[in-house]
């Protein structure tokens, strides 16, 4: 009976997210990600695109503080960086005014890069991010694969056209969970890198726990004490004490819709997005998110890859504050997904993994027509279905 039941799964297992057809989209795709970039480039002038808009224009936030650190006059900002005002190599008719709330160790990246003018300064972090993020993959995915699948996501697109955090983010997070079994010391300062954003690296402690690793664990905590320090060493305490004033001002954001709400893809969000009250969104953001806790909890124990996927979708479902280009986590959890897996994969698995591909730019579009924000139901489908797996097979 148990033969059978084994063997009507694997005829289930029909394979349409197969090799082959995965390579050629993948390889289509990327070469849609480079045509892209390279016609907003082409048609760009004096750095800025057809709009009229900076290329890679979420950068002009990280580029003018790096600036304002580097000059010691940060907390003159009052939580906004104003263009205008600031930057003496701001691109040309520049006059946003962009939120600031990353923690001071960011700055130790961004007040180097402020020394160069705005292009140079964009291409060089976008290149650093992704080849952070391509270290990952290939450690990963030790063929062509991992690169090809990065490469032609559509996330990776929009972190690259957005000059956004999500390939560093994610490349930090995923260089210490593949190197934390081989290479546990490195991974934990790999994870501490993370702080940049610590609601994407809150959980990571704790699943280090989970799993004994005490040595990444250690190691984490030593990396991002001293990526700490050194921030407070060069940027001084004014720095943090104008950190920890944006927090509210933070959360007011959140909670009242100044960040498209479309490009955000938490529970609290979509209910906010539907018109749902301020109590109604965090009920229901943590009733979800005790609900993934739940089905995630058993794959979490496990000492395998299985553990690492939940992990990670369980941290998008976690933070309410989570924009599209933040889903490059999402794609690496993928990544583990496959790995623990072996590439094979039952219907519902791939259209999971399917949705989960290309929610950062699907559900945006949906969110953006009809209010309504479905990026949580991929996240919750994943975790149920790594706990359907974890029943099929043996412990680990």
């Amino acid at each position: 009976m148990a033969k059978l039941c084994h063997s009507r799964y694997t005829l289930a297992m029909t394979n349409w997210l197969s090799a082959p057809r995965v390579q050629l989209v993948c390889t289509l795709l990327l070469g849609v990600n480079i045509l892209i970039v390279l016609a907003l480039w082409l048609t760009s002038q004096g750095g800025l695109d057809f709009g009229g808009r900076p290329l890679g224009a979420d950068f002009l936030a990280f580029w003018n503080a790096g600036w304002l650190a580097g000059n010691n006059t940060l907390p003159l900002a009052d939580g906004t960086l104003a263009m205008s005002d600031i930057h003496p190599l701001a691109p040309s008719g520049q006059t946003d005014v962009l939120l600031w709330t990353y923690p001071p160790p960011f700055l130790l990246l961004l007040a180097p890069l402020a020394q160069l003018p705005y292009i140079p300064a964009m291409l060089t972090f976008t290149i650093l991010s992704l080849a952070l993020a391509l270290l990952a993959a290939r450690l990963l995915t030790p063929t062509r694969w991992g690169w090809l699948v990065l490469l032609s996501a559509p996330v990776t697109l929009v972190c690259v056209l957005g000059g956004q955090t999500g390939l560093l983010v994610a490349g930090s997070i995923g260089l210490g969970f593949v190197l934390r079994r081989s290479h546990p010391w490195l991974a934990g300062l790999a994870f501490s890198l993370a702080i940049i954003k610590p609601h994407f690296a809150a959980l990571i402690p704790l699943f280090l726990l989970l799993q004994r690793d005490d040595k990444a664990l250690i190691s984490m905590v030593i990396g991002v004490i001293v990526l700490c320090g050194l921030s407070w060493l060069a940027f001084g305490p004014d720095a943090w004490s104008f950190f920890l004033s944006q927090m509210p001002s933070a959360r007011l954001i959140l909670e009242t819709g100044a960040p498209p709400w479309a490009k955000m893809g938490s529970v609290f969000v979509t209910v906010r997005q539907l018109g749902g009250p301020l109590g109604l969104a965090w009920g229901l953001h943590l009733l979800a998110f005790t609900l993934a806790l739940h089905w995630a909890w058993p794959v979490l124990r496990r000492a395998d890859d299985h553990a690492v996927a939940a992990l990670l979708l369980l941290t998008m479902l976690a933070t309410p504050y989570q924009f599209d280009y933040d889903q490059v986590l999402t794609l690496l959890a993928l990544g583990f997904w496959a790995r623990a897996r072996l590439g094979r994969f039952s219907r519902a698995e791939q259209l999971t993994l399917l949705l989960l591909w290309l929610g950062p730019v699907l559900f945006p579009m949906i969110a953006t027509h009809t209010q309504l924000g479905l990026m949580p139901l991929p996240l919750l489908a994943g975790l149920v279905l790594l706990k359907v797996n974890l029943s099929r097979s043996a412990p680990a």
